[in-house]
């Protein structure tokens, strides 16, 4: 090395020396002025508005995590105990037998902590034989003690105790925008994989406005901008508080509140079956209301379809006296509105419950009594 290239390296290596020392310098002289003596000086009447604090930004990430407005990682470690692996044997359970065929694997939650697990009908299907696998690999021979066609939900019962159970949330709690995780099933690992999602409508219909909805069937559910597969048939969507606020079916959604409702039912009458009811109708909304000249903003206006009567002979609504035309505006002395639409509230009864409609008939008013078959 030259004597010249030493030279240059000297100089470099001083101003070097002191740009660290000037920066050094002022990062304590900054620390000490912020955590020291501006806290003193803040005690001056009026220094504080001349001289605001100013924001320090210490760890970005957090600050990122907390805008997404879900923590992933501790939201799965709490709910991820009381999430279940189901397992739908439809053949032998032997591998290489003749009849031999593989499990389907689906998502189940812990609802009870002696054993009942909350399902996808159609994901368990009528399989003969369904098993359930905890987190810890531990497998549970499971009986199915109920099941609903219109909600597609299904409770299974398992002999254990003291389990991990799941809470639930309300989806009307949820608004566009926010964070959600699903967590579902992996048997062959016994981990659960995960998936984040954004809510894209806290409850939104699969039909449009105008036309024939089966008081039979679900239309509105939770609305996430992510698609599932049949692992995360049955699994949580849970919130970041990780309450669950919705149960992933391979038809949609089911909202949480629907699902407690259901739990609870199960609970004190050992069923979970809606019933059916035998009507078409079409949602009112305030524009609907007022170019059909109807009373009432909100409701459910019923109208038949191509080849569907709007009420069914034989069914419940034909039993109660309902026919095409009717305007029903209340049900059990809840007014239906924007909040509290026909299907939420009719969903809330089951199979033998009494239900009272206020209905409006060629501007007549009146109280039926239908009791859901």
């Amino acid at each position: 090395m030259s004597d010249a290239t030493k030279a240059i390296l000297r100089q470099v290596s001083k101003y070097a020396l002191w740009v660290l020392a000037v920066f050094a310098v002022s990062g304590i002289a900054t620390a000490v002025f912020i955590n020291v003596i501006y806290p003193k000086l803040s005690d001056i009447p009026g220094f504080t508005v001349l001289f605001p604090r100013f924001p320090i930004i210490i760890n970005r990430t957090e600050q990122v995590r907390i805008a997404e407005g879900i923590d992933i990682r501790g939201t799965y470690e709490r709910i991820r105990p009381a999430v279940v692996s189901v397992l739908s044997h439809r053949g032998g359970l032997a591998p290489g037998a003749a009849d031999f065929s593989p499990p389907t694997v689906s998502s189940g939650m812990i609802a009870t902590d002696d054993g009942l697990i909350l399902v996808s009908r159609r994901a368990t299907g009528d399989a003969p034989r369904i098993d359930v696998v905890l987190t810890d690999g531990t497998i549970y021979r499971a009986t199915l003690v109920a099941s609903d066609v219109k909600s597609d939900l299904a409770v299974l019962k398992i002999d254990a105790a003291n389990l991990p159970i799941v809470q639930f949330e309300d989806a009307a709690s949820l608004q566009v925008g926010d964070r959600v995780i699903a967590v579902g099933a992996s048997f062959s690992q016994f981990q659960n994989p995960v998936r984040a999602a954004q809510i894209t409508f806290p409850l939104a219909s699969l039909q449009d406005y105008g036309e024939r909805w089966s008081a039979d069937e679900l239309h509105e559910f939770v609305s996430v901008d992510a698609t599932f597969d049949q692992k995360f048939f049955g699994a949580p969507l849970v919130n970041r508080d990780a309450r669950v606020v919705g149960l992933i079916g391979p038809g949609g959604i089911l909202p949480g509140q629907e699902v407690l409702q259901s739990l609870n039912h199960y609970l004190s009458a050992k069923t979970i079956a809606h019933g059916t009811w035998g009507l078409r109708y079409t949602p009112v909304t305030p524009a609907i209301a007022q170019a059909s000249g109807l009373a009432k903003p909100y409701g459910a206006l019923l109208l038949s379809g191509v080849g569907q009567p709007a009420v069914i002979a034989g069914s419940a609504a034909a039993t109660a006296g309902l026919r095409e035309g009717d305007f029903v505006y209340k049900i059990n002395s809840i007014d239906l509105d924007a909040v509290h639409s026909f299907e939420q509230v009719s969903n809330q009864f089951f199979a033998g419950d009494k239900v009272t409609l206020e209905v409006w008939r060629a501007n007549a008013q009146l109280t039926l009594s239908l009791i859901p078959k």
